[in-house]
């Protein structure tokens, strides 16, 4: 069998806040890729016969492409549960995107892969019974610590930003001005006032940044 894949290989840059038109209209393709019905990134696949296989030795994390007339997704077969199911939603999400006319974007497939994972609403009433804590917040639904900080700062509007070896994702308002990432970066190593910092339990590499108010 041949597969053409259109490879997606890992972010590493700088991201800005997302703009609020971007993630409404990200939150509206989720919602129509995820449907009535919430499951495993493999389900969600099957229900739009999508076919998706482990790939040894695969490079970037997932792919996207077809075998003849079916869609395909192919994962890095390494990857442990959470982040192979982070992968496959994330190429379900530029699939979406591209289906519901919507301008494709390495963003775009993340945000969306989060909000099939964790919807507002059930992720919200889970904050409002655990907190802020990441490792509660993130076990229902079978995401990383990292993936729920970030939809955490999504949907509570809060300046947020997670800094990993190779990249610093943020999240929350656009008027929130972030400094340069080097700058985050040591803010992260050092902390700093006005910011509470937490470093994951399930990727000591990484550490949230999150504003406090007031």
């Amino acid at each position: 069998m041949t597969y053409l894949f259109a490879c997606i290989a890992p972010l590493l840059e700088w991201r800005q806040a997302i703009p609020m038109s971007s993630a409404y209209e990200w939150e509206g393709v989720a919602r129509w890729l995820r449907g009535d019905r919430t499951g495993s990134a493999r389900s969600l696949a099957r229900r739009h016969e999508i076919d998706v296989y482990a790939i040894p030795g695969l490079r970037p994390l997932g792919v996207l492409g077809n075998q003849g007339d079916r869609v395909v997704i192919g994962y890095r077969q390494s990857l442990s549960e959470p982040y192979a199911e982070h992968s496959i939603r994330h190429e379900l999400g530029h699939w979406a995107m591209r289906k519901c006319g919507v301008t494709d974007s390495e963003e775009g497939a993340d945000y969306i892969a989060a909000a099939t994972a964790m919807p507002s609403a059930a992720f919200l009433a889970c904050f409002r019974s655990v907190g802020d804590d990441l490792p509660q917040l993130a076990l229902p639904f079978g995401v990383t610590e990292t993936s729920a900080a970030l939809r955490l700062g999504e949907l509570l509007g809060e300046a947020l930003a997670v800094v990993a070896p190779l990249s610093v994702r943020v999240r929350g308002p656009e008027d929130w001005v972030w400094p340069d990432t080097e700058t985050v970066r040591r803010w992260a190593r050092a902390g700093r006032p006005g910011l509470k910092k937490t470093r994951l339990r399930d990727d000591r590499r990484r550490v949230v940044l999150r504003a406090i108010a007031g």
